[in-house]
């Protein structure tokens, strides 16, 4: 293994044990080298093992329940931690159980909305004999009129410019003769 060896103050140049000088990166004596028995199985299941015990971190398994599980468990953890303080959680300030409870919510009101609105709607349509896309053309249609008009204020045609330009120089005109009135009466003002 290849690496720094730290050396006391007085040692800074003194050969090691093995002859090299210190802060040398001379390899250490491996299990096995001169003689020694290498033994394998110890050493892949040491480093087996920290690798497993490096991969099973409680910071690990959150990120893994965060990604496939449940993306709310820093809600989670933060809930028990209060408790373990001694905390309150109700159900009014309980975000995680919120968060639980929004989805339920949800479904059950788009459900109503699907039984109550949209349902007796497609009834409707088709005992009148129209169909979806007839449905989608009318409302499209209903909207053009609206859609027309502010389409026109963004978009502006020859007309709208050249009349806002009129407006324009009219406004310009007006302001030049105010400003004209204004010197002319300080002048007079000054002449007094």
């Amino acid at each position: 293994m290849v690496g720094l060896k730290r050396i006391p103050a007085n040692e800074s140049t003194a050969p090691n044990s093995r002859g090299a000088p210190m802060l040398s990166r001379a390899t250490t004596p491996q299990p096995g080298a001169q003689g020694q028995q290498a033994q394998p199985a110890t050493t892949v299941a040491g480093r087996a093992k920290a690798r497993l015990q490096s991969l099973v971190t409680p910071e690990r398994i959150d990120t893994l329940i965060y990604s496939v599980q449940d993306k709310l468990i820093d809600l989670k953890r933060l809930r028990e931690h209060i408790k373990a303080l001694n905390g309150t959680v109700t159900d009014l300030n309980d975000a995680y159980q919120g968060e639980e409870l929004y989805h339920g919510r949800v479904a059950r009101r788009s459900a109503a909305f699907l039984e109550n609105e949209v349902a007796p709607l497609m009834k409707e349509l088709r005992s009148e004999g129209y169909t979806i896309q007839q449905l989608e053309q009318y409302l499209h249609a209903r909207h053009a009129p609206e859609a027309n008009r502010v389409l026109a204020e963004r978009n502006p045609n020859e007309q709208m410019i050249d009349a806002k330009l009129q407006e324009a120089r009219t406004q310009v005109r007006d302001l030049e003769r105010q400003l004209q009135r204004a010197r002319a009466q300080s002048m007079l003002w000054e002449k007094k």
